[in-house]
């Protein structure tokens, strides 16, 4: 009789182990979940960074431009200029 309350202790034993090792496969699972999540983060925060980046860039050529047509226009008054100083009625 004692051995067979042993056997039951034993199998609920191992009953019980085999959820322990259930749940553990669980958290592994949701531990490599948490660790994707972790590095689409960093990914998202790099792309972050790299709009800011470009947005920078782009900043930086519009005030190109703006340089370029301030050269353009003052291009075009030295033409008229000359246009001017060359004509003879």
């Amino acid at each position: 009789m004692s051995t067979m309350i042993t056997d039951v202790f034993n199998i609920t034993t191992i009953v019980a182990h085999v959820f322990n090792i259930s749940t553990m496969i669980t958290h592994f699972f949701n531990m490599s979940t948490m660790i994707t999540h972790f590095f689409n983060m960093s990914t998202m925060i790099t792309h972050v960074f790299n709009m800011s980046t470009l947005i920078t860039q782009a900043n930086h050529d519009n005030a190109c431009l703006q340089h370029v047509n301030h050269d353009n226009t003052c291009l075009q008054r030295i033409n008229h200029d000359n246009i001017s100083s060359t004509y003879q009625p």
